[in-house]
């Protein structure tokens, strides 16, 4: 599949000379100075955090599972709703995004998502796990597209390619911590708090990104402040 989806790209992506045409080519900033812009640090932030919580859910489910005496079947159902509704709500969530502003998406999908994190130690059987997961996805669902605006509108100006990679970076860094962190919690702690801290992980992302991005306005003219503005605030 994954290589089919690269045969895919190369056939239907034109390249960026075909694309762009005789349009002027926007100079990426440095990483540096990406970083030291208050919005693009508070998503970066909030995204490490998050995806240390939530890779949680995805590498510990199937082991809470099993001691529940769900079957593998049923912890593939349980995962695939979850990853399914993201997709699902990307388009409606996304168009929601572009006319109201999209901090509040990213704020309260990442706090939704904490709590029902934490709630999955909490219950036992099939369908309450179930209810979990698909709340799980509607809030991811929601937060999503908030956060890819917002690095969209950061990008015309700061290299469109540059802020997504950083965005995508927190991401899989929080995902190479997780499963580390998570089997050490697991060994000392016990299974419930692998849910517990991962819950924990994802709403101190949820406070940075309120604190980082609470005066940001949907207009371009917030790209300049940097996170040094904030601490003088």
């Amino acid at each position: 599949m994954a290589f089919l989806t690269c045969l895919l790209v190369m056939i239907f992506i034109s390249p960026d000379s075909k694309s762009l045409g005789n349009k002027e080519k926007t100079k990426p900033y440095s990483i540096k100075r990406i970083l030291s812009n208050r919005i693009i640090l508070g998503i970066f932030v909030m995204r490490f955090f998050a995806a240390s919580g939530q890779g949680a859910v995805y590498t510990f489910l199937p082991i809470l599972a099993m001691q529940l005496g769900l079957s593998s079947t049923q912890v593939g159902i349980v995962l695939t709703m979850n990853i399914f509704l993201i997709a699902f709500l990307q388009r409606p969530c996304g168009r929601l995004a572009d006319r109201i502003n999209p901090k509040y998406l990213v704020i309260t999908g990442t706090f939704a998502s904490g709590m029902t994190v934490f709630g999955m130690q909490l219950v036992d059987g099939f369908m309450l796990i179930l209810g979990l997961n698909i709340l799980m996805g509607i809030a991811n669902g929601i937060s999503l597209p908030g956060g890819l605006v917002i690095t969209g509108r950061m990008g015309r100006t700061m290299g469109m390619a540059s802020i997504m990679s950083l965005n995508d970076a927190a991401w899989s860094l929080g995902m190479i911590v997780s499963p580390i962190l998570s089997g050490m919690i697991l060994d000392v702690l016990g299974i419930s708090y692998v849910f517990i801290i991962g819950s924990l992980l994802i709403l101190i992302g949820g406070i940075v990104v309120t604190i980082f991005l609470w005066n940001y306005e949907h207009n371009i003219n917030f790209v300049t402040e940097s996170v040094f503005d904030l601490i003088k605030k």
